[in-house]
């Protein structure tokens, strides 16, 4: 039986997480941090469109410690990818050198941040077109979206990934083998900085950005579509808007990830998101001020939202 482990109990590790242990053709661990205790006594509850389910705490394993984990086949990294370098050293504690290692963050550059440790084989990049949102500790909301596309970062075990694949099939999951994911992060990645930084700084929701500010959002999408182009992608971002009005108009308001996570105090993913794709434009020499714009605005944003937490914490002290 294969063995997963889910670093990360937001609303992605947590949803692709629970339809693998309902289905239970594989054996599902969770790592769980401020959750652990919960779903260790309450275990899982998922709201989703797809039907709601519950994993009792005796159907799942939950560790708060990874060295009590044992080394598993697949690793799904679904933690924000500002936490990525704290898991970096102890990848290798539960990880052989056939093990898998699959990447579900926004962004880019992700992938090379785990080639410090994990052999670039190893690698599996994912592209997942999923509105899940955790609500509570070891409780998510499902709205939309069930599509997962995946595809090696070098070379390597096709027999595996066709595995995984499967697995991912068999819990219910709508999981793709692309011809080129990197394609695809790029497309992803044009929607996600123009909707991402708009919608946090006009606390607007992603329909109404694109009825009301389809302008704004076609030229940061194009700017991105600038550095594709470095590496060979063409990315029609016209068409990308487009198709996704005639996907979101029938739902209700959706905002991006990033706008809960501003909304509730957490960090935002700034770097892995804007931040490493400025440095490729840098590199390059490619003009983008209008992503530079929106990431400068975040990170002040950002600063505020810090200095508030510290205020707070201070206040809260005293």
């Amino acid at each position: 039986m294969r063995s997963y482990l889910v670093i990360g109990t937001g609303g992605i590790g947590l949803y692709l997480g629970s339809l693998l242990q309902r289905r239970g053709n594989v054996a599902v661990h969770f790592l769980a941090r401020s959750d652990y205790n919960h779903m260790l006594n309450d275990g899982i509850k998922i709201n989703s469109c797809d039907g709601d389910f519950v994993l009792h705490a005796n159907d799942i394993k939950v560790y708060n410690k990874i060295d009590d984990i044992p080394p598993c086949d697949v690793v799904l990294l679904a933690v924000k990818g500002n936490n990525i370098i704290n898991i970096l050293p102890s990848l290798l504690t539960i990880m052989n050198d056939k093990s898998v290692i699959i990447t579900v963050q926004n962004g880019i550059g992700i992938e090379e941040m785990l080639t410090s440790v994990v052999a670039p084989y190893q690698i599996v990049s994912s592209v997942c077109a999923i509105k899940s949102t955790r609500i509570a500790p070891g409780h998510i909301c499902h709205e939309f979206g069930n599509r997962v596309d995946l595809g090696y970062y070098d070379n390597g075990d096709k027999f595996l990934i066709d595995s995984i694949l499967s697995d991912l099939q068999e819990a219910s999951i709508d999981a793709n083998l692309p011809k080129d994911i990197f394609y695809i992060k790029w497309i992803k990645l044009s929607f996600t900085i123009s909707t991402f930084a708009l919608s946090v700084i006009s606390n607007t929701s992603t329909q109404e950005l694109l009825s009301n500010h389809l302008d704004q959002l076609l030229i940061i999408g194009a700017e991105v579509g600038k550095i594709a182009e470095i590496f060979g992608y063409h990315i029609d971002v016209q068409k990308l808007f487009e198709d996704s009005i005639n996907k979101l108009q029938y739902l209700p308001p959706v905002y991006p990830s990033i706008v809960f996570d501003y909304r509730n105090n957490i960090p935002m993913e700034l770097d892995t998101t804007f931040g490493n794709i400025l440095s490729i434009a840098r590199t390059y020499d490619v003009s983008v001020p209008n992503i530079q714009g929106a990431y400068d605005t975040l990170k002040i944003l950002e600063r505020k939202r810090l200095a508030r937490t510290l205020s707070t914490s201070l206040v809260t002290a005293i």
